[in-house]
């Protein structure tokens, strides 16, 4: 647990080391593994801050929401966006080391969000606008990081360049926004 934790702050310190590729148990473990302290903590941050605003009733709530979301809903998420993600890349032959290769840079990508999952619980509790919108800027931080990583790792994992990993992830995100667009144009167009 605490090698891969220190692991885990290697490769988000260093994006360039996410290059191990791993199968889909050793990328579920190494997971398991390195979220376990950011995990308590969040529990114990989101559980004590919302006990504090509305009372310990809440408070055990949210704390029992935030350990089901890092135990369970997280872990969905990643397998359902490599494989998304997968798709793309093994479209456009990128993709080389296989959906084993995708999922571990997937992980790799949730490490910089879920190593501060507490400080984010914490300030999402704090009511003062300013609060609210480093709050804001926090999470866009994190996420923007955690791209990073996720396109090192799968430049690596898969041998690749990074412009083409970075492609592959903007065509991802581009073709879920356009059907969107697609079906809120149908949609207002029937309307009138």
């Amino acid at each position: 647990m605490i090698k891969e934790f220190k692991q885990a702050i290697e490769i988000m310190v260093h994006p360039s080391k996410a290059s191990n590729k791993m199968d889909i148990g050793q990328s579920y473990g190494f997971y398991y593994r390195y979220a376990i302290i950011p995990l308590l903590a969040a529990v114990i941050v989101s559980g004590i801050a919302v006990s504090a605003i509305t009372g310990l009733l809440f408070g055990v709530i949210t704390a029992v929401g935030a350990l089901i979301e890092i135990l369970a809903i997280i872990p969905l998420s990643i397998i359902l966006g490599a494989a998304y993600l997968h798709l793309f890349g093994y479209l456009f032959k990128k993709f080389k080391a296989g959906f084993e290769g995708t999922l571990a840079a997937v992980v790799y990508g949730t490490i910089p969000a879920l190593m501060f999952y507490w400080l984010i619980a914490l300030i999402s509790y704090i009511k003062f606008p300013i609060i609210q919108f480093i709050s804001i800027i926090v999470d866009i931080v994190f996420g923007i990081w955690g791209l990073v990583v996720a396109i090192y790792a799968l430049s690596a994992i898969h041998g690749i360049s990074k412009k083409a990993a970075l492609g592959v992830y903007i065509v991802a995100a581009v073709i879920p926004l356009i059907i969107i667009l697609i079906v809120v144009l149908l949609f207002a167009v029937a309307l009138f």
